[in-house]
């Protein structure tokens, strides 16, 4: 990405602005014409999809509604030996059939094939007698098979379940095959059982109707079942759709033939049955890629009149900026008494006149740069010379401290190598620090008021090594224990004990500073709380504590608080500083 700023970076230095100008004007209007023709055409074709999804809805709800009607009435010609009492008395008989019963059920059989045209095959079971009557269109005559028994044929299960009595699947010599079982009405037990397959004609019927517009239609039962399904497709192709459907409205998109195709399906009927269409989405959009033509060849058209146009106008505009530009560079070598007149627009005129005032300026700003510059460098060593105080204090305490160390002063030495760490500390740059670099500097702190008080001072420390890596405000915690000796031990002549512990409550981390000394009187505790309440963030002198207050609300967002209190038998004094550990390793 660098690579390609560097070399964007030195095109643009070795180009004139006429030519970027000329590109920003041809990338302008090809972007705006690609995104009018993309938001057009992707318009368009969302309502064309809608368009088509709908009519072909509505025309295949129709079918759907044919195929139920057709499924109906294959259900009510299934039920008519049923209504016939010779037939029905026939079934019952538990003996031989004689010749007459036998050519009277042959007579039924006959009379209810042909009273359809779209019969394939159909057979008779007589369960009782174990016999099957049976008719196709190719002999057209009666067979008679003896020793058959119902209970063997694959569907028995579906077409004697309560309460239908009957099931359909699909038929490989046809369009499907319906089996009907004709029951002893009180004990529910089939008596005899027609089944028939029925041909394609209404299938071809279905094609037909969508060859024209290149629309394919597949035909599945409610469990999956394939009536009907185009030729070529292949069984995963065919198991796609069905997996698009799922017995509901609406509408899909399926690869078949390595083709993409919108595929619309209807619900379930009163028969089971699904109808899905599929339509390649070439065929879908062929209209609209003639509008999407159009519309790109008027862009290019626009975009060739708006660049030979804007052409014109760019050296209009950009010719007096190129005599500006010369005149400036003879000012860059020097020539400070040149003077330039623009002309071409209200801001090319302001723009002459700004830079002849400009040129006239410089000659005087020259002279006051040059004694700016004397003084800035009288400042620099103004701030050096500053800077050798705190080194030249640093130095000095060194050299007490090596003088005591030198006659034999140990104790003296540690204290004033305590004192100059001390002072070194205060004056470092930076708001946040380590906590364990912050305890460090209280441990050589106390260890200074331990030689000043004696016995009359005792500290513990005890800090969660947890919140080692805590950052927390650069003296906070040492001006607490500050802040406990002084305010503890004025006019306390008793033994005062400081206790300074870190815990972990939750997402914070508590630092709690307390000693057993003075304390606090009610009043000013809570003129103290008030003031901590309402602490001014711009207030930097005066109490410690206000202070630290300000300094928390500035560091961590108000996040962060300190909370006082004093008093009890044994009186004792508590400061609590209350920092989040979101801020734990980010010095």
């Amino acid at each position: 990405m660098q690579g390609l700023k560097e070399i964007f970076r030195a095109w643009r230095n070795r180009t004139t602005i006429r030519k970027q100008l000329s590109l920003l004007l041809s990338l302008a209007v090809v972007t705006t014409v690609g995104l009018q023709v993309a938001f057009t055409y992707a318009t368009l074709a969302h309502a064309y999809e809608k368009q088509q999804i709908d009519a072909l809805s509505r025309v295949l709800m129709l079918e759907r509604q044919r195929l139920d009607a057709y499924v109906m009435e294959l259900g009510t010609f299934s039920l008519q030996l049923r209504s016939n009492a010779d037939f029905m008395e026939i079934a019952a008989e538990t003996v031989p059939l004689t010749h007459t019963q036998r050519q009277s059920v042959e007579t039924a059989l006959k009379g209810a094939f042909y009273a359809r045209g779209d019969l394939v095959t159909l057979e008779v079971f007589l369960v009782r007698q174990r016999q099957c009557y049976a008719m196709d269109s190719a002999l057209r005559k009666v067979t008679v098979t003896d020793h058959v028994e119902v209970t063997t044929l694959p569907d028995y299960a579906a077409f004697t379940a309560k309460p239908a009595f009957f099931s359909m699947k699909p038929s490989a010599n046809g369009f499907l095959r319906f089996t009907r079982a004709l029951i002893d009405a009180p004990r529910t037990t089939p008596l005899a059982v027609v089944r028939f397959t029925v041909d394609g004609a209404a299938i071809e019927t279905l094609r037909a109707n969508h060859a024209e517009a290149s629309e394919q239609v597949c035909v599945f039962g409610g469990n999956g079942e394939t009536y009907a399904a185009p030729e070529g497709f292949s069984t995963g192709e065919i198991a796609a759709l069905f997996s698009g459907v799922r017995g509901r409205n609406g509408s899909f998109t399926a690869t078949i033939g390595g083709e993409k195709n919108l595929c619309v399906a209807t619900a379930e009927g009163t028969s089971g049955m699904v109808l899905v269409c599929a339509k390649p989405i070439a065929v879908v959009n062929a209209t609209l890629n003639s509008t999407r033509n159009g519309s790109i060849a008027i862009g290019l058209l626009v975009l060739l009149a708006t660049l030979a146009l804007s052409r014109t106008f760019i050296r209009f505009v950009t010719e007096p900026l190129s005599g500006l530009a010369q005149r400036l560079r003879r000012v860059g070598q020097g020539n400070f008494s040149t003077r330039t007149k623009l002309e071409g627009s209200f801001e090319l005129i302001g723009l002459s006149d700004d830079v002849n005032r400009m040129i006239g300026d410089i000659d005087g700003l020259i002279e006051r740069t040059y004694v700016a510059t004397l003084n800035e460098r009288t400042a620099q060593l103004a701030a050096l010379e500053a800077q050798t105080n705190p080194h030249f204090l640093f130095n000095t305490l060194q050299a007490i401290g090596t003088e005591a160390l030198q006659r034999g002063q140990t104790e003296l030495y540690r204290m004033i190598t305590a004192l100059a760490a001390l002072l070194r500390y205060s004056i470092r740059g930076g708001n946040l620090v380590r906590l364990e670099t912050e305890l460090g500097y209280v441990e050589k702190y106390l260890s200074l008021q331990k030689a000043r008080f004696g016995e009359r001072l005792t500290y513990r420390i005890h800090v969660d090594p947890a919140l080692i890596a805590l950052n927390v405000p650069k003296l906070g915690v040492l001006s607490l224990v500050e802040n406990a000796i002084v305010h503890g031990m004025s006019d306390w002549l008793e033994p005062v004990t400081i206790q300074l512990e870190g815990t972990v409550e939750g997402d914070q981390a508590l630092l709690t500073v307390s000693d057993d000394g003075a304390g606090i009187a009610p009043d000013k505790l809570a003129t103290l709380r008030n003031a901590l309440e309402s602490a001014n963030v711009m207030f930097t002198q005066g109490v410690g504590l206000m202070n630290l207050s300000s300094r928390l609300r500035l560091l961590y967002n108000g996040s962060a608080k300190i909370i006082l209190n004093s008093g009890g038998e044994p009186r004792r004094t508590t400061v609590s500083l209350w920092i989040p550990l979101e801020v734990v390793g980010n010095v």
